[in-house]
C-alpha cells in the first residue's frame, strides 16, 4: 500500500492532554478500519512458540510491518515534542535493545496525555451544555455532536459512556427538553433546552 498523503485522512495532532480525547477517538476509529488495533491493544503480539522453536517468519515479518505502520501513524498524528519523546522510547528484550512497540507507544501516550483531573470535565460538561439544536440544521447531525460531545465527557472523567443508541437520549418532561441518562443509568439530568 502506498503511503501518499491522499490516502490518510484528516487526523487530529496530539500536541498536549487537551488534544488527548480527540486525538485517542480519531486514531482508534482510523486504527480499527486499517486493522492496526489489535496492534495498539496489545492483542496481536509479536509471534513466539511455547517450545523455543522459530516462529513462522512469516507470520512474525507480517507482526513488524502491522507495528511499524501503527507506530508511523502515531508519529503522523503528534507534535515534534512528542515524536522525540517516541523516538527516546525503548523495549529491551532477551538483552536486545529495540524501539519500542506500537502498544508500549499507546501505554506511554496514555499514561502520559490521558487527564481525568476535574478542569477538562468542566470544560467538556461546559461545551456539552453550550450545544443548541437548531431547525436550519439536520436533527441527526445535532444529536450525533451531542452524542460526541457526552462521549468525550466521559472519556475525561475516565467512565464508559452509554452506546449512541436514542434509548439514551430521551424527552422526559414533554417537549422542549432533552436529557441524557446520566452515568449510572438509574438518573437523569437536564442537559438542553430546545425552544
Amino acid at each position: 500500500m502506498s503511503t501518499s498523503e491522499s490516502q490518510f485522512p484528516k487526523l487530529p495532532i496530539l500536541s498536549a492532554a487537551k488534544d488527548y480525547n480527540r486525538w485517542y477517538l480519531a486514531i482508534k476509529a482510523y486504527a480499527k478500519m486499517a486493522n492496526l488495533w489489535r496492534i495498539y491493544s496489545g492483542d496481536y503480539r509479536l509471534p513466539k512458540t511455547e517450545d523455543g522453536t522459530e516462529p513462522d517468519p512469516d507470520a512474525v515479518e507480517r507482526w513488524h510491518t502491522l507495528n511499524d505502520k501503527a507506530v508511523g501513524l502515531i508519529l503522523r498524528t503528534t507534535s515534534e515534542d512528542i515524536q522525540v519523546q517516541i523516538e527516546s522510547l525503548h523495549t529491551v528484550v532477551e538483552g536486545v535493545k529495540t524501539d519500542a512497540t506500537a502498544h508500549a507507544v499507546w501505554q506511554h501516550l496514555a499514561g502520559k496525555y490521558k487527564l481525568k483531573d476535574g478542569i477538562n470535565a468542566v470544560i467538556d460538561f461546559g461545551n456539552l451544555t453550550r450545544l443548541t439544536l437548531s431547525d436550519s440544521k439536520p436533527m441527526e447531525e445535532q444529536i450525533n455532536a451531542l452524542a460526541t460531545q457526552r462521549t468525550r465527557l466521559a472519556l475525561t472523567l475516565g467512565v464508559r459512556a452509554p452506546g449512541n443508541r436514542s434509548e439514551h437520549l430521551r424527552n422526559i418532561e414533554g417537549r422542549g427538553t432533552i436529557y441524557l441518562a446520566h452515568f449510572h443509568q438509574a438518573h437523569f439530568m437536564p442537559i438542553l433546552n430546545v425552544t
